[in-house]
């Protein structure tokens, strides 16, 4: 890598002073103008859109603005302008912070269970060891961190994505206190957050130290949207260059479609309706399941767009997710369930 420092600082530098640079003509530049785009784009093509340009997340004002409008009316808090990386969908972000780690020399991490399968696809490709911090799962009962008084890296996921429960304040509370006495970075995948039955969006998550924290939420997932991509880090300002370089040189910039769906995404959410009229269809369809006897539960969600439920009559019937997937025991014959599957939904109620 070293015998090539010299060459990336150079283009490191001209992107720079593209971008700061307005008065000069980028001879060498590689925007086009392309006078056939209509044509080519036929149906697609929007005259709105610049389809022969290099489109960018981060240096799109509106778009920022947005997000720093959401957070401050949910979390009241503003992540500023480097404090936020947007990307094509969860997996890019997730892969490029483990990439950030590896060449950083982390090799120990911790994390509470349980995590979506793509975390436990990088850290066996990056060869990490990995501990259990705790025995239990967040929502459970007794739920205590088991962690060293050092500095590390510690990964924990919203319940929300596989029993429909957010991260509880005391748990937060237990995480920001070890982080202010070891000053170890935490990664929080709240990809399923901002999905609360209630009216409030506030995320108790937020409430960790943001210089310290790194944050991974899913626009496409709140919306439940899942054929569009859009996810982004809220993270540490100091963090932001070598995260954001990582990510640009693993999956390059975005597209004209992509962006206009994150505009869009953020500004249902900066409305006094929010998404409500969805995560209010969700809850109904929960609890029409629970009124006609079709699903019986201990772990009583109250949010997100899935159940962790005993079904009625043979589970067998159906293709399921059951607590061995989600390192989950003390719940036999449960299994998660898509409160947003039409197929299943019907299926249930005609057991």
């Amino acid at each position: 890598m070293s015998s090539f420092k010299a060459l990336l600082d150079l283009h490191r530098d001209v992107e720079h002073r593209v971008r700061h640079a307005n008065h000069k003509v980028f001879l060498s530049g590689w925007d086009v103008c392309n006078p056939f785009a209509q044509e080519f784009l036929g149906p697609l093509f929007d005259p709105a859109a610049d389809s022969t340009s290099y489109q960018s997340y981060t240096s799109d004002e509106v778009l920022q603005s947005l997000l720093r409008q959401m957070h401050r009316c949910f979390d009241a808090y503003d992540p500023g302008p480097r404090g936020v990386l947007p990307g094509d969908g969860s997996t890019g972000l997730i892969a490029s912070v483990f990439t950030w780690l590896f060449h950083n020399g982390e090799r120990r991490v911790y994390y509470v269970p349980t995590m979506h399968d793509t975390f436990y696809y990088f850290f066996d490709l990056y060869g990490m060891n990995v501990r259990r911090a705790a025995a239990c799962h967040p929502f459970e009962p007794g739920f205590s961190l088991e962690l060293p008084e050092e500095r590390t890296v510690l990964f924990v996921s919203d319940p929300t994505w596989y029993v429909g429960r957010a991260l509880a304040p005391e748990v937060i509370g237990e995480v920001k206190a070890w982080q202010a006495r070891t000053g170890s970075l935490v990664f929080v995948d709240g990809t399923w957050q901002y999905l609360q039955w209630g009216d409030s969006r506030h995320e108790c998550s937020s409430g960790l130290d943001p210089d310290l924290t790194i944050r991974l939420v899913g626009p496409t997932k709140f919306l439940g949207l899942n054929g569009h991509r859009f996810s982004y880090l809220l993270l540490p300002e100091r963090l932001f260059g070598d995260i954001a370089d990582v990510h640009e040189n693993l999956h390059g910039s975005t597209s004209v479609q992509n962006l206009g769906f994150a505009r869009r995404a953020i500004s249902v959410m900066t409305t006094p309706e929010h998404n409500r009229r969805l995560t209010n269809h969700v809850r109904d369809i929960y609890l029409s399941l629970v009124e006609g006897g079709v699903v019986e539960t201990q772990v009583t969600p109250d949010c997100g767009l899935y159940c962790f439920a005993r079904v009625r009559g043979d589970r067998d019937r159906f293709l399921v997710m059951g607590g061995e997937y989600y390192e989950l025991d003390g719940y036999p014959d449960y299994v998660r369930i898509n409160l947003l599957s039409q197929e299943g939904i019907a299926a249930l109620a005609d057991a």
